[in-house]
Formats: structure tokens, sequence, C-alpha cells
């Protein structure tokens, strides 16, 4: 299931195709490799792909060979709001326009969305179903109301109102779904509308990370804390209060069920793009042009940008040329003004089109990343003194010369997304009030002395490519960095770790251990068990690491090429919180996990991931009580997954890839005997390809776990 929209990027597409098919991430560059590699995983197969929201026939076009004819029952469903382009694409059937809802789906969608998972009281339906009535069969304004009502209290009088501010629009010229969304936007608090009008910041059908959105929130002021709870748990609360009005979609929730990833429809983000301008929250410069700058009163500017590369870059350079000339209200520059910068692009649009530097139907000669990277105006940033957000983390990396002079003079920033050739903290030490860091770059990030004096910073993010040089940082400056909620991208050497102690409230922590001695690997005992509010952790070492501590409050960890000495294994049984743990590329003393003796009271998912792993052992009592999920990719070495899985009653999910046969025969032995135990067919989905085996296996459990067990033992 792929999303089109009106700018999109072939090559992605079929990256998200393949991944969804395969299960495996495709990191080439070259379109027809990809293509090639997707048709021929589709053929004979039995498949059914969507692609959604479909704007011109090209795109179709330009995908359609890519999908060949598969087994019986195969579909291509195409979803489109434009009939000219369901005409037009080359079909079997005849296009189908979904109908209106009726009048009693319409009420029943209603209660859902207003009452959740409560009864409905007799004394609504009447309103109610007045109201459903005034939606007219359209589903979106039926969730958008229906957000309203569950905002509203619980009396009649409160109903009455949205109906009458319904019945009163009937007739007028605008759509229903825009009514909707005109009432939804006026009950929500001042402080909400501002939040949800930052959506304007985030492309169409872009996956919004929650964090990257609240930290935004964060950043611009426009969350409040007046009582004990920290800003963090402040801005959750406003983006509840936004989820439950349906303006935002929760597009993946996080394993301890927090909302990891939103979406905006559509038609919400053209209401919120038009209300940025009405407002003059935000100045949006779109990819089609439909926003026309008028520099005026806004503090935010955002530029988006497509893949029309030189039109982009010629466009950027003017419209900071307009900042720095317009002049404001009270007769300085526009750009002296500006609070909030963005420019938003994919990195791989522009670093994977191999084929586009050298193409001369865009450019005469070779272009070259450092020629992009220097035809941006970013210089004249630096003028933009009173910039609190600046994020250009989507835009091309660039080996600036001056960039150190020019980040010099934004000493108010509070949030900094950038993409950089190499980046040093001293270039932002500087910034008091910095709050989040947010850096792409192709090497890994030296740390000096400098980041101690950022005591204020909450997150950090650091997406390093191309490790060379080594994180060390000094123990000059203050002697702990309170604030610091979030550091990924932590890279210590061993004789360094201790200075783990001086970040105590980290929350999320992504850790590499760096080791001089590159002949011999040193020994290492990794205690963390000072952070005490550490939840998620994920770890990789270059060092022997003989013994682990973790403290108790994790629930999420991830170990990555490190040795699992037996020891650890009981360390890790025993935290009373872990409900995700992930094992990848490790290595198990002598290739074995003997957890027979030991319990994971609350673990909910268990992943390995190319570790050398051959004899796992599992007590028939269960270790694993709590266990929803259990995946297994690239394990090569495992001889069978324990028979003692099938009396797990909480296990939903199995999934294996590129494994031996013996596992895939093991959970098919294992979804047998939950058939049998339970007394039906719970398999959901089973697929194996030409080239590797894969089998993913979704069961459901029906009875308890001891009758479960005693039927297994009549079996046997």
């Amino acid at each position: 299931w792929v999303t089109i929209s009106q700018s999109y990027d072939v090559r992605e597409l079929l990256r998200d195709i393949y991944k969804q098919v395969t299960g495996v991430k495709y990191n080439g560059d070259k379109k027809s490799d990809i293509a090639d590699m997707l048709r021929k995983c589709l053929i004979g197969k039995r498949y059914l792909i969507v692609l959604d929201d479909v704007w011109e026939v090209k795109a179709w076009d330009e995908l359609r060979l890519c999908f060949p004819i598969g087994r019986q029952g195969s579909r291509i469903m195409l979803t489109t709001r434009l009939e000219h382009v369901a005409m037009e694409v080359e079909h079997c059937t005849n296009p189908y326009s979904p109908r209106f809802l009726t009048r009693e789906a319409s009420w029943k969608l209603l209660v859902k969305k207003a009452f959740q998972k409560e009864t409905c009281p007799p004394e609504f339906e009447n309103v109610g179903v007045q109201i459903a009535e005034y939606c007219k069969g359209l589903p979106l304004t039926i969730v958008l109301i229906g957000g309203i009502l569950a905002k509203k209290e619980r009396n009649v009088s409160e109903w009455c109102e949205v109906a009458n501010n319904l019945k009163s629009h009937l007739g007028a010229v605008e759509s229903e779904s825009n009514l909707a969304l005109q009432l939804s936007y006026r009950y929500l608090p001042d402080h909400l509308r501002h939040c949800l009008l930052t959506m304007g910041v985030f492309r169409e059908d872009e996956k919004i990370g929650a964090s990257k959105l609240m930290l935004l929130w964060m950043a611009e002021g426009l969350v409040q804390c007046s009582d004990e709870r920290g800003l963090e748990a402040v801005a959750e609360a406003y983006l509840t209060d936004i989820i439950s009005s349906s303006l935002l979609m929760i597009s993946k929730t996080a394993f301890d069920g927090k909302v990891k990833y939103l979406q905006i429809h559509d038609v919400v983000r053209d209401f919120v793009l038009n209300k940025t301008k009405e407002e003059k929250f935000m100045q949006v410069i779109g990819t089609n042009n439909q926003y026309q700058p008028s520099y005026d009163e806004e503090h935010r500017v955002c530029i988006h940008l497509d893949h029309k590369l030189r039109r982009d870059l010629q466009r950027f350079n003017n419209e900071v040329d307009r900042f720095l000339t317009s002049g404001s209200k009270k007769g300085t520059s526009f750009g002296q003004e500006l609070k909030s910068f963005f420019v938003t692009n994919n990195v791989d649009d522009f670093l994977a089109y191999r084929d586009f530097w050298n193409s001369e139907a865009n450019f005469h000669g070779t272009v070259s990343k450092e020629y992009l990277s220097r035809s941006y105006h970013f210089s004249s940033v630096g003028d933009f003194r009173l910039l609190r957000v600046l994020d250009f983390r989507n835009c091309i990396p660039g080996d600036y010369t001056n960039i150190e002079d020019i980040l010099q003079s934004l000493v108010y920033l509070r949030y900094l997304g950038m993409c950089f050739e190499k980046f040093f903290f001293e270039w932002v030490s500087h910034m008091c009030d910095l709050e989040t860091l947010l850096v792409d770059t192709e090497r890994i990030v030296e740390a000096t002395p400098h980041i101690w004096k950022m005591t204020k910073l909450k997150h950090v993010d650091l997406l390093t490519l191309l490790p060379r040089e080594i994180f060390a940082v000094s123990e000059e400056g203050p002697s702990k960095m309170e604030n610091l909620r979030a550091f990924k991208g932590m890279c210590l050497l061993r004789e360094d770790i201790e200075l783990i102690e001086r970040f105590p409230n980290l929350q999320k922590l992504l850790l590499m251990i760096a080791d001089n001695d590159i002949d011999e690997a040193s020994s290492l005992v990794l205690k963390l068990d000072v952070l005490t509010q550490l939840q998620s952790l994920v770890v990789g070492s270059m060092c022997n690491i003989t013994n682990y501590y973790f403290p108790s409050s994790l629930k999420e960890l991830i170990l990555r090429k490190v040795n699992i000495p037996a020891s650890a294994t009981s360390t890790i049984a025993w935290l009373p919180n872990l409900q995700r743990l992930i094992y990848e590329g490790c290595k198990f003393e002598q290739d074995e996990w003997d957890v027979r003796d030991m319990e994971f009271p609350v673990l909910r998912i268990l992943k390995f991931q190319g570790v050398h792993l051959r004899e796992w052992h599992v007590s028939e009592s269960s270790s694993f009580p709590k266990l929803e999920s259990l995946v297994l990719r690239s394990v090569e070495l495992l001889e069978k997954i324990p028979d003692s899985f099938a009396d797990i009653g909480t296990l939903t999910t199995i999934k294996v890839f590129y494994c031996d046969d013996n596992v895939k025969a093991s959970a098919l032995e294992i979804k047998e005997e939950v058939e049998t135990t339970s007394g039906c067919d719970n398999l959901k989905n089973m697929f194996i390809s030409l080239c590797y085996v894969t089998l993913i296996i979704v069961v459901k459990k029906i009875g308890n776990k001891e009758n479960m067990k005693r039927k297994r033992k009549r079996k046997k």
C-alpha cells in the first residue's frame, strides 16, 4: 500500500513497495534495478497492491510494468479523486465510485467517533441522528464532527449547539468537509490552533515523527506549563487532544502504545495552509506556487522544494533575497524579524539521483554536490538574527566554508536541524537557549568541550553515515547536563564510558562504544544502571563487553554487534519493565541462548537479526509469559524454535525471514499445535519467496493457557 500524491518519486515508491513485499530494505540507487527486482519477486505470486491518491495517469504508466501477471486472484487497486484519471487509466473493470454513507451508517460512525467504546445514551439519539444527516453521508465530515462531540461535555445542549451550527450553514457555497473543518477549528482552544497550524511545514502525505512535532511546538513557545508536569508531558497532552479531534491521524504507534508517526489528511492540510495565510501565522511557499509570498506580519516561513532541482535552487535564492529586502511595518527588513525558517525536501531526492548529476537537460556539464550546496544562498541566513527555529535538515548537505560565522550571529535558536558534510559542536556552543539539535552528516560528529556549555539541550539526534573519527568528550565545563532527555548517536571511547554519568536524566540513548586499540578488542563491563530514567537504549560496541548493568526503568533494549555472555542474559531477563528486546548481529556465548531458569516478565516483542545462535533453550513453563511477537531474520545457524512457544497464550505473530528450513518447519508445528489446542485455523498470512524462505504466522489463542497445556499433554 503506497500513497502517490501530487508530488512523488518513482524510485522511493518502488523502494516502499519492495520493502512491503519482501520485508527487506533496498538501498540501491538505480530505478531500473529495483523495478526489475520487484517484478521478479512478484512473478508467480498472488498479490494485492494499492496505489492510493493517484493524481495523474503518468504515475500509473511509470509503475505498471513492475507488476507482472500474477497468480489468479492478483489485483492492483488505484484510488483517485479525479474522474478523468480513473477513466484514462488502462483497466479491466469499470471505475467504482464509492457511495455516500446511508443514514444508519452515518449515525453508527458518528457514535463510534463521539463515544469511542462507550454506548450512546438514549437522550442523545434524536439530536445525534440530525447531526449525522447534516453531514450528508461524507465520512470525513462525520469523523471531524465526531471529534468535536468527543471533546464536548456530555449534555444534550452542547450537541444541539453543534447541530444548529451545522444547520445554519446548510446550502452554503463551501463544502461540507470544509464546514466541518471550520467548526473543528473554532472549537479548538487557542493554544491547540497554533499547534495545528505548524503542520503546514510538513509535506503532503509525509509521515510526521510525533517526537519531532512536539519538539517543534516547544521551541516555538506554543507549549505552556503551569503545573508540576514537564513541557514534554504537556506537549503529549496537546497532541492527544488534536488527535481526538480527528484533525490528525495516527500512522504508527510504538511498542509501548505511544504515538510514533502521524499523518494529516490532504483536505485538512489544505485547510491548514489557507489558515496560516489568513491568520498570518506562517508564510508557506508551496511547490505549485499556489501560496504567493506577501511578507507582512508573519514571523515564520516555510519553503517546500520539489524535484525540479534547478528551479528550486533559484526559487530559494530569490525568496531569501526578498526576506532581506522586503520591509516590515516596523521599517526593518522582513528577514530581520523572522523567528522560524524551514526548507523541506527529502535528502534522497537529490543525493541518490546519480543519473541526474550528469544530465545536460538540467545543467550544462557535470553537476557536483558541492556546486549544489553552494548554490544555496545560505550565507544570508546569518542575517536572520532573531531566529528561534531553523530547519534545513531535509536539504542538500553543504560544506560551507563560512558556516561558523553564519551560525555565530544566531544566538536565540532553540531548535536547529541541519545537513552538513561535517559538523563541530563549537559552531553552536554559543547558543545558550538551544534545546533541540538535529544533524545529518556524512562523518561522525566530533564533540569538543564546548558541548558542556549547552546546558539547556534536551534532544540531540546525530545521523552518522561514515564514521571516521571518534566522538570524544572532555571533562571540562559544568558537571552534568541535567536537561538532556534524548541523545541519539553518542559515541564514547571505552576509557570515557564513565562520562555517561553526566547525563543523569536521559530517557533515550543510542550509544556506540569505540576503542583506540584496533589490534585487540579490550574488555569492558558496561554499567548503565546509573541512568535511572532511561527507557529506550540502543548499544553497539567495538569492545568485548563481559557483563552489563541496566537500569530497572528500561522498556526497550536493542543490542547491536556485541557479545552476549551467559551472565548478560540473566541480567536482561529480570528487567521488570522490559517490553521490547532486539539482538542485531550479536554473538551468543557458545552459540547458545539458555533461558530455562529465567523469565522475561513483561516482554512483548522479541527479535533476532543476523545473530550467531544455534541452540535456544526455553523452560517448559515458558520464559515469556506476555510475549506477543517473535521475529527471526537471517538467523542461519538456528536449528528450531522451542516447542513451548505453543503454550504462550499471548503470542499472536511469528515472522521468519532468511532462516533454515527447520526453523520454518518448527514455526509451522507451533501453528498446528495452537490450532489443535484452540480448535480453529488462525493462519492469516504466509509468504514463501522463490529465492529465500519467509514465513509470517499470525495466531490467536482461544482458551486459557492451562487448558491448552492439558490438551497438549493429552495429544502427546
